[in-house]
């Protein structure tokens, strides 16, 4: 199971982020919201896929925020993407690739920031 981990907290990028993930059965995308940011409506979170978590810090505290999601990710390789970057097939042809030979550690990578208005993130896909 490959389990994304998105700290949120820019509502306008969350779509373009749910249409940037491929819709296997192996992928689960984990939101972190805190509890006073505005509720989020948006057709999408029905999908059985998305587990989104609402948590009681400050709303830029990412570190909170994907802890949280951490003690929800029981097994598997876990990716970070933050609220301001989309998922690219590559991450995903990585993991599968690892995660059939067995690979335990961490794998480094790039991924693509919305709009490109941000220079290129690491991601990092590690094994439970």
């Amino acid at each position: 199971m490959l389990h994304i981990a998105t700290p949120f907290y820019r509502p306008q990028y969350l779509e373009a982020i749910y249409e940037s993930i491929p819709k296997y059965h192996d992928i689960t995308w984990h939101i972190a919201k805190t509890k006073n940011s505005p509720s989020l409506k948006y057709d999408f979170l029905k999908d059985p896929r998305i587990k989104v978590y609402e948590i009681d810090c400050s709303d830029k505290d990412t570190v909170t925020k994907r802890n949280t999601i951490f003690n929800h990710i029981k097994e598997g390789f876990f990716f970070l993407l933050d609220d301001d970057t989309i998922f690219v097939e590559e991450a995903y042809n990585v993991y599968k690739q690892y995660s059939e030979e067995g690979f335990v550690g961490m794998i480094v990578g790039n991924q693509l920031l919305i709009l490109q208005i941000m220079p290129l993130y690491d991601f990092i896909c590690s094994v439970f």
